[in-house]
């Protein structure tokens, strides 16, 4: 349907007169200026380009060819950076492949229906940490389905188990579907299903130091981890109700168990399983059988009275293909796992060892007898020796415990009891996995891994212990390895000194200086937010009664006769066209309005052009890399102030006459490359100052930097130049957040 102009086409659009509106891209512009962010899903549409040429009068060909000229001989970065002067950024390109929908699915999706999806932490399907974006193998997959189809998703992550899930499902209770789910008959009562998109097989999980598990049935008599509520749990309950079952909310707490002791295996499924191994470092564990259950099918489950839902899914995931799949797949899964083990092998395996076995028991016997008598003749030299190191070892200031290869404390001595509030026999009943915090566990075992590997001879690291009583210590750890008279690993030694006093003043002094970080953050924005104000004061009050002030006194000069009078009217207006002018500068200096109006690159392109180059007759060139990402006013602001203060302090310290900025913008990040032809100096021994000389503002640049998670690097030489590089990262820990909140 035609119309004229662009605000009609809106208002049409706006009373849903017309569902989509076609326009050049002049209506991007209009938009932006009129309506504000009213309209923001706007599309090129790449199949049908229109041509624009300018028109010449006949009479004059050179101008014609000037023009092409002039345009062939643009530079690859100068079309882009002048549409984003004034377009701010190119709509985004459709991509999506559109999925061929009934009339009732069509239907279904104009009720415009927002489908709440159930999230849970189950890696690598499934990644939801803190306030990280999610990810995962299904999110890609949602992502692919929501281009394809439209449908709305909200995603709700949830810590609710997935026992809990199916019974609100049955009741018409909770979210909308879940994206992940092994489909069965009594399943399929209340929730429908597409047809299964993720396999994996389902196997047996052990400690490497355990004997292996043939099958199945090699788990009688033994304690078996697994997800509570999950198919795996069902069909032990039903098929194996002889086995000792030990639930767990979830497969990384079901593996944990089996790693520190507290499980004999674990049964699940093997991608899963080997992502959360490869994550949480828990690498004495192994593959030791298959099972009997067929492969893990995961499907999605949607409530049954959405079948239009359902049908729109499955049609989204037939159509992506394998390439896309091996794509999402190899995003996440890192590791490789070769599911059971043949029992030929393994009895092949055990005679082999048994063999090996009886040779060594009759090397050794004859090699005992020759040494006996050696063994005889030292053992006063020895007990004296034993005697000696008894006493150091107990008496030692510090903790010192005897530690076998596989975590189990053989010796410990009294000050090492004392840190961990158990007595000595209690301590000999304990592994360090026992005691160990949970969070240190994993890089204690790595380290010990090292070492045993001959990769590192000792390490040291601070560590926390649980004590008996609940609380939890602070120690210097310093572990090494002491081998046999075979040079062969025995036990490890660690010594353990109780650093909880200084632990705590350490956190204390952390704290008051995320406390001053924070201050200074907070010190920062306002005195932006107080620029802006100031120069939204300037630009609404002073500049435009200045400008009133002068049109007034234009309207009176045309009516004055005398030429002395006239000769002082145009004195004034040319004193208050002075200072229109610098108040204009001076607004700018504060915060320039196109900063938020029309984005970072265009400010910094504009203040080069109409402010720089003017004021101080130099040469800049500005090239922006990459589409602009809409940062955070307060971002842009101090970036923008940033760049004016290594610009400026370029011009006035460095004498350059030339000034190049480039700037690089990513998804998750920002670089900003400032480069001038001045002096230099030796940035290695010229440390930044707090002077009057420009050190300060360096300075303050570079806890700016910092204060938003970024940096400011320097690279000069006396003669060179000066390059100053900004890094900010689009991504902020905590700490910084909540400074920024």
């Amino acid at each position: 349907m035609p119309y004229d102009g662009h605000e009609a086409l809106t208002q049409a659009l706006l009373r849903k007169e017309i569902d989509v509106i076609v326009a050049w891209i002049s209506y991007d512009h209009w938009r932006k200026e009129k309506l504000q962010g009213t309209i923001d899903n706007i599309l090129l549409i790449e199949e049908y380009p229109i041509e624009m040429v300018s028109h010449i009068r006949k009479d004059w060909p050179e101008l014609a060819s000037i023009l092409n000229k002039t345009i062939a001989s643009l530079q690859q970065d100068e079309l882009p950076r002048i549409i984003n002067k004034w377009f701010g950024r190119h709509p985004r390109r459709s991509t999506a492949t559109r999925v061929p929908l009934t009339s009732e699915e069509r239907a279904w999706l104009s009720q415009n229906r927002t489908v709440r999806v159930r999230i849970a932490d189950w890696p690598p399907y499934q990644i939801a940490v803190d306030d990280k974006p999610l990810q995962g193998i299904v999110i890609e997959y949602l992502k692919l389905i929501k281009e394809r189809t439209g449908v709305n998703f909200k995603l709700e992550v949830t810590e609710q188990p997935f026992a809990e899930f199916l019974e609100g499902m049955k009741r018409g209770q909770g979210p909308d579907m879940t994206p992940i789910i092994v489909p069965t008959p009594e399943r399929e009562q209340y929730l429908s299903f597409t047809e299964p998109y993720l396999f994996s097989p389902y196997v047996i999980f052990t400690r490497e130091e355990e004997k292996p598990i043939l099958d199945i049935s090699g788990l009688v008599d033994k304690t078996l981890a697994v997800p509570r509520g999950h198919f795996v749990h069902e069909k032990l309950v039903g098929d194996y109700p002889e086995f000792d079952l030990v639930l767990f909310d979830s497969d990384e707490k079901a593996l944990q168990a089996v790693a520190i002791g507290n499980a004999d295996a674990y049964i699940g499924n093997l991608t899963v399983a080997s992502h959360i191994i490869h994550q949480r470092g828990f690498y004495g564990l192994q593959v030791t059988s298959s099972t009997p259950f067929q492969e893990q099918a995961l499907a999605m489950g949607i409530r049954n009275d959405w079948p239009e839902l359902s049908s729109i899914l499955g049609k989204a995931l037939a159509g992506i293909t394998e390439e896309e799949k091996t794509g999402i797949r190899n995003k996440y899964l890192a590791i490789n796992f070769e599911p059971g083990i043949n029992k030929t092998d393994v009895l092949n395996w055990l005679s082999i060892v048994v063999g090996l076995s009886a040779f060594v028991m009759l090397v050794f016997v004859v090699w005992n007898k020759q040494l006996s008598q050696k063994v005889k003749e030292r053992t006063d030299e020895l007990m004296e020796t034993e005697s000696r190191f008894r006493a150091t070892f107990e008496q030692a200031a510090v903790g010192v415990a005897h530690v076998s290869l596989k975590g189990k404390f053989l010796r410990i001595n009294k000050k090492f009891c004392e840190i961990v509030g158990y007595s000595k026999d209690e301590m000999l009943d304990l592994t360090v996995q026992d005691i160990a915090h949970p969070d240190d566990l994993q890089a204690d075992l790595e380290s010990a891994r090292r070492v045993l590997n001959n990769e590192i001879e000792n390490y040291s690291m601070d560590n926390r212990y649980n004590r008996k009583d609940g609380s939890i210590v602070w120690i210097n750890l310093t572990v090494s390895l002491l081998f046999d008279d075979e040079d062969k690993p025995n036990y490890f030694v660690a010594v353990a000194k109780d650093i909880s006093d200084r632990k705590n003043a350490e956190f204390e002094l952390e704290e008051y200086q995320d406390r001053l970080k924070a201050l200074a953050t907070q010190l920062t924005i306002a005195e932006e937010m107080e620029r802006r104000r100031i120069a939204v004061e300037l630009h609404d009050n002073v500049g435009q009664a200045l400008a009133l002030v002068r049109m007034q006194i234009a309207a009176v000069r045309k009516f004055i006769s005398d030429s002395k009078q006239a000769a002082n009217l145009d004195e004034v207006s040319d004193c208050l066209r002075q200072t229109i002018r610098e108040t204009r500068d001076l607004i700018f200096d504060l915060s320039p309005p196109q900063l938020n109006e029309i984005g970072l690159s265009a400010a910094i392109s504009e203040w080069l052009e109409e402010h720089l180059e003017k004021r101080y007759d130099i040469r800049t060139e500005f090239v922006a890399n990459g589409s602009e990402i809409q940062l955070d006013e307060k971002l842009r602001s101090i970036l923008f102030r940033n760049i004016r203060e290594l610009v400026t302090n370029a011009i006035k310290h460095s004498q350059a006459e030339r000034v190049n900025i480039n700037m690089n913008q990513t998804e998750d990040h920002v670089t900003i490359s400032i480069t001038d032809d001045g002096t230099g100096f030796n940035a290695e021994l010229k440390a930044p100052s707090l002077n009057a000389e420009g050190g300060f503002g360096l300075f303050s640049v570079r806890e700016r930097m910092a204060d938003m998670g970024g940096s400011l690097e320097i690279v000069s030489e006396p003669g060179q130049g000066t390059e100053a590089i900004l890094y900010l990262p689009l991504t902020m820990d905590e700490v910084q957040r909540r400074n920024w909140s």
